[in-house]
C-alpha cells in the first residue's frame, strides 16, 4: 500500500481537482471480512429511504478501465465527472433511496478516488477486534484464489497490518467524511450505534432499522445467516476460547 499512501498525501489531495458531482446519496462501506459490514448495510437497507446494493465490482472495474496505472493527480475535473457519471449509470437500483450502499470491501484501497469522484459521499469503516476477526476469517472456507491471505493465521495477521496501516492514512486524509463503526459497540449499544449510522448517512431514526433481519432482502455474503436473526453477542470476544492456538495471529499482529 506504499504507492497509495505516497500518492494520496493530505496537502496534494486537498489541492487536486474533484468531480463536480453533487450526489449525496452514495454510501461506501469498507472493512475487513467478518467485521460487521453486512450488518451495517442491512441496517441502512431496512430504512424506507435506504438501499443496499451489495458487494459491487463496478467501481474497481471502472477505475481499472478509466484510470489504470495513470497517476490520479493527472485527472481533470471533466474526467472525474465522466467517471462518476459512468459509475452512477452502471449501478442500477430500484428506488429513489436517499442512502444507497456499495459494500465492496476492497474499495478500502480506492477511498481517495471515491472522495474525488463523489465529494458528498459517505464512507463507513467497519472494525472488529482483530483476533476475533481473524478467527472468523480462518474458520470460513474462503475461496483461495481471492483470499489466499486467509489460509493461515499468520497470513491474516500480515494482511490486517497492511490494511489497517492504509486505513489509518485515510483517516488523516479524509477526516470526518468517514465514520468508524465498531462491531463490538454496535452489539453493545444497538440503538445508539444505529442512530449514529443513520444520522451519518442523512437518515432519520426508524424502528425498522432495529429489526433489520425482517427485510427479506437477499444477502449473498458469508454473513447471510447472521443478518436474518436479531442481534446477538456470542461472536464478541470469540477469540478468547482459543487461547494459545492463536499465537501465530498474535505474533503477526505484534501482540
Amino acid at each position: 500500500h506504499d504507492n497509495i499512501i505516497n500518492s494520496f498525501q493530505s496537502d496534494s489531495f486537498a489541492r487536486a481537482p474533484s468531480s463536480t458531482n453533487e450526489d449525496s446519496s452514495r454510501v461506501f462501506i469498507v472493512g475487513m471480512l467478518r467485521s460487521g459490514s453486512t450488518l451495517t448495510e442491512q441496517i441502512i437497507d431496512a430504512h424506507p429511504n435506504g438501499q443496499g446494493l451489495g458487494e459491487l465490482e463496478t467501481l474497481p472495474r471502472i477505475l481499472n478501465e478509466e484510470v489504470g496505472e495513470r497517476p490520479w493527480s493527472t485527472l481533470t475535473e471533466d474526467k472525474l465527472d465522466a467517471i462518476a457519471q459512468r459509475y452512477l449509470a452502471e449501478c442500477s437500483h430500484t428506488s429513489h433511496a436517499s442512502a444507497i450502499v456499495d459494500k465492496q470491501l476492497g474499495n478500502y484501497q480506492n477511498l481517495g478516488m471515491i472522495r474525488k469522484l463523489f465529494p458528498y459521499a459517505k464512507i463507513i469503516h467497519c472494525t472488529r477486534n482483530p483476533l476475533s476477526m481473524g478467527v472468523s476469517c480462518f474458520s470460513q472456507k474462503l475461496p483461495p484464489y481471492t483470499n489466499l491471505w486467509a489460509s493461515s493465521l499468520h497470513g491474516i495477521g500480515h494482511f490486517y497490518n497492511e490494511y489497517i496501516r492504509l486505513m489509518q492514512h485515510w483517516e488523516e486524509v479524509l477526516g470526518d467524511s468517514m465514520l468508524t463503526v465498531s462491531y463490538e459497540q454496535l452489539v453493545a449499544d444497538q440503538e445508539g450505534t444505529t442512530n449514529t449510522i443513520l444520522d451519518f448517512v442523512g437518515l432519520d431514526f426508524n424502528p425498522k432499522c432495529m429489526e433489520f433481519w425482517k427485510t427479506g432482502r437477499a444477502v449473498l455474503t458469508l454473513s447471510q445467516d447472521q443478518v436474518r436473526r436479531p442481534m446477538y453477542n456470542s461472536s464478541v470476544a470469540r477469540h478468547e476460547r482459543f487461547g494459545t492456538l492463536l499465537d501465530p495471529l498474535r505474533d503477526a499482529l505484534g501482540m
